[in-house]
Formats: C-alpha cells, structure tokens, sequence
C-alpha cells in the first residue's frame, strides 16, 4: 500500500488511530469484518476533515511492541473466535520514525459465525461497522448450521449454470452502496464472493 497517498476507507478497508492504546471500536472492525468479507486495518492512522473533505494521515503508533501486546492479550478475551494469525499482522516503518500496524483481518468460516465483540455482532456495511440487527444475526446463524445443502455436487461445473442470470444479479449486487466493485469481477470471481 502506498502510504503517502491514503485511500478512502471502504468495505475491506478501514483506520484507527490507536495512537496510545487499542480503541473499543477497533474489536467491532475484527468482527464486522471476520462477519463479512474480512478487510484490512490499519493502526496509526488518523482521519481529518478539511473544508468538509475527508482524508488521511499517518501518525503513527507510540510503542508498537506495546499495542501489539495488547492486542494479543487482549483478543482471545473480546471476540469469540478469530481469524487473525501472528503471519496477519504486520509493522509498517515508514520515514520520519513513523510506525503502523497492518492487521490482515480475514472472513470467518460459515460454521464459526457469527464472530461476536464482547457479546455483540458486527457486520461491515460499506466503510462503516454496524451492530448486527436481528435480521443479520438470524442469517448468520442459519448458515452456520452444518446440515445445509451445502456440498458440492460431483461433475458439475460452471457450464451448468446460467451465465445470464448470474450476470443480472452481479449487475444488480454491484448498484448496492459498498458493492459497486463487484461488477469488475469475473464470473467466477464473483460466485466465489
């Protein structure tokens, strides 16, 4: 990632400054984001607001062994289950002895959802974490279950489907706010999604 030029937050994409000490909403992102699609955050990043346009800046992180070990303490404690492996976190030395923490965050198997903060869930709505209404936890909960039809079914393969219909529904999945990227994908990259 080039970090002279920060982009917008987005649905796999979000900062937290966490300049000191981890932040309570930093455990709703793991969990939106092990939820949804999984996503990447980044810690040392702060969001400013001039003339009503929205950008960020890297400030760094004052004692990353410190956040780090606090992090690591701290996760096993706060949300139920993770995704996140020591290989998914990464320090980030940039000039001036600026220091970020990159955390690879990624989408929690079906049988392990939903993936709860401190009691509460979290799913990724664009670049915003929102508490699970009972709708989404309902969905999540359905499709953890183990006794779907949900094998794959032996030689069948892409030439079964009906490519017409599959691109109707990206077209109409890709109009969704936060999903406008969905309808650069392939075809297979986008079932796959």
């Amino acid at each position: 990632m080039d970090y002279t030029s920060l982009p917008n937050e987005n649905e796999h994409l979000e900062y937290k400054s966490n300049q000191s000490k981890l932040s309570k909403d930093l455990w709703e992102t793991i969990s939106a984001f092990e939820n949804t699609d999984g996503g990447l955050l980044i810690l040392g990043v702060d969001e400013v607001t001039k003339n009503g346009i929205k950008s960020f800046i890297p400030l760094g992180i004052n004692n990353t062994q410190q956040v780090l070990d606090d992090f690591w303490s701290t996760i096993g404690n706060t949300i139920n289950y993770s995704t996140i492996k020591n290989d998914d976190v990464k320090c980030i030395n940039l000039e001036d002895d600026i220091s970020l923490i990159e955390i690879t965050v990624h989408e929690a198997t079906f049988n392990k959802k939903p993936i709860y903060s401190k009691g509460s869930a979290y799913v990724r709505k664009g670049a915003v974490d929102i508490k699970a209404k009972k709708e989404d936890l309902q969905i999540l909960l359905r499709d953890s279950r183990d006794d779907l039809d949900t094998k794959v079914l032996p030689n069948y393969s892409m030439e079964d489907l009906n490519l017409e219909n599959i691109k109707e529904y990206q077209e109409i999945i890709s109009k969704r706010s936060g999903y406008e990227s969905y309808k650069d994908y392939s075809t297979e990259a986008f079932l796959k999604k």
